[in-house]
């Protein structure tokens, strides 16, 4: 069914916002704010180089919103595991899951340890996470999106546009 005149398609449990044509204010409530405010814990998802490889999963939780028209999260590469953050410097694609409660086994599986910043990165079945592919809805993009987490109720593909790294002896 499509609302709001063809600009957010709500199809089952799922709502597609072309923030293109959207206004914020024609979602009760705003899709990306929902995601971010509070900022929540998430699943960060990259696809291996070449596909030859499951795609792998981490937790990350150093992620905000800078804008809303065009929808733009920043994220701390430190907050992540290493190999996921090289996979998106390669791939520039990844996706965000808002981590929810009925994944307590696999947010104990992906948590840190031992005063770490951040957790292992897993495939979808090391972290017992059942993977969603999204579909392309009039995708401009020519790769394939990686999935996301099938039990989040939220779900962002992003694309990475830039990486800043901050003056030394600076930080977040």
């Amino acid at each position: 069914m499509k609302e709001n005149g063809g600009n957010v398609d709500v199809s089952g449990d799922s709502i597609y916002w072309k923030f293109d044509d959207a206004k914020p204010s024609q979602l009760p409530p705003n899709p990306l704010l929902c995601a971010l405010v509070p900022r929540p814990t998430a699943w960060i998802c990259v696809e291996c180089a070449g596909g030859s490889k499951s795609p792998l999963v981490a937790l990350v939780e150093g992620y905000s919103g800078a804008a809303d028209r065009p929808p733009t999260v920043m994220m701390a590469s430190t907050a992540m595991p290493p190999s996921i953050m090289d996979l998106l410097r390669r791939n520039k694609l990844c996706s965000l899951s808002v981590a929810t409660e009925r994944e307590q086994d696999s947010l104990r599986k992906a948590a840190a340890v031992d005063d770490a910043i951040c957790g292992p990165a897993l495939t979808f079945a090391e972290a017992g996470l059942e993977p969603s592919v999204f579909p392309l809805v009039e995708d401009k993009c020519e790769h394939t999106r990686p999935p996301s987490v099938k039990s989040s109720p939220i779900k962002m593909h992003c694309r990475l546009a830039l990486e800043e790294s901050l003056p030394a002896g600076q930080s977040m």
